[in-house]
């Protein structure tokens, strides 16, 4: 379980305030027992720029998680590996794959991991190397889904995703991981895309843990293209668990935010650049509110 101090900082977001660079990307800053990780690092332009004026020195972090190999998750990796000189790196080896967006009517576009950020992973000497095929802990308290069973029949990856150019092999998104803090009021997931799909990850989640209590939920949900009937079935979903809060980034959608409002009501704290959270023994803070 994680200690009595947890903090939490949206580095990078479609949504930024204060003068924060805005991106289409995630990143979070996570510090608890002793412990600082890095969860993503957004496209790269966004990420060590709003790390210097909220206060995250890239140097100090610990581990460094990848929650998959899409560009907008998983830029500027060599970057922040020249600067956090000992740092860990965490990730599914799925997330080095060439990967592509392919639409109707438009050219196919490249959309995985960057050459020199591939490169800076497997450049890594084998002890701060870890790749994930299953469960792991990578601080205490926290961990780390490892691939995410996919059973519930209206959740797909949530887009034009291939492993070719012509759009012919499916990408699976194998390498999407979901990372989990236990807290004393139940789990703190933290995802990054979401491409399992959120029902899936919290089944997951509360099967490997076993912990059925769900605190609250931040990260990409990746429902912007999700069909109605599986955007009701995530309503309801959440709704059955319960959560404090939810605080949906990055590729959640602006139609999602809003049904996921209607649903929850003031439980939603639609996240942005800066967001952050900080959970001590007197309670939890979410960019202001109290839980």
């Amino acid at each position: 379980m994680a200690d009595e101090h947890l903090r939490l900082v949206i580095l990078v977001d479609n949504k930024g305030c204060g003068g924060l660079v805005e991106e289409h990307g995630f990143a979070a800053w996570v510090e608890s027992g002793g412990r600082t990780l890095l969860f993503d690092t957004g496209q790269g332009a966004a990420l060590v720029a709003n790390a210097a004026a909220l206060g995250c020195d890239l140097a100090a972090i610990d581990a460094l998680v990848l929650s998959h190999g899409h560009y907008d998750h998983a830029g500027t990796v060599a970057h922040v590996l020249r600067r956090a000189a000992h740092a860990r790196v965490y990730a599914h080896a799925g997330a080095l794959v060439t990967r592509y967006s392919v639409r109707p009517g438009e050219p196919p576009r490249t959309i995985g991991m960057a050459g020199d950020d591939r490169e800076a992973i497997l450049a890594l000497p084998p002890a701060r190397l870890h790749w994930v095929d299953g469960p792991c802990v990578p601080a205490p308290g926290m961990t780390l889904s490892g691939p995410i069973p996919r059973q519930h029949p209206l959740e797909d990856s949530g887009g034009p995703f291939f492993l070719d150019p012509d759009g012919e092999a499916a990408d699976p998104l194998d390498d999407d991981l979901a990372l989990w803090i236990e807290t004393p009021r139940g789990l703190l997931l933290l995802v990054g895309c979401c491409h399992a799909g959120l029902i899936n990850t919290v089944a997951h989640a509360r099967a490997v843990s076993g912990i059925d209590r769900i605190f609250g939920i931040i990260g990409g949900l990746h429902l912007v293209n999700a069909s109605s009937e599986r955007l009701a079935a995530t309503c309801a979903a959440l709704r059955g668990w319960e959560p404090a809060f939810v605080v949906p980034c990055h590729c959640s959608g602006d139609g999602a935010v809003a049904a996921l409002a209607a649903a929850l009501g003031e439980r939603v704290v639609s996240g942005y650049t800066g967001l952050t959270l900080t959970l001590t023994a007197n309670g939890l803070d979410v960019a202001g509110r109290k839980y």
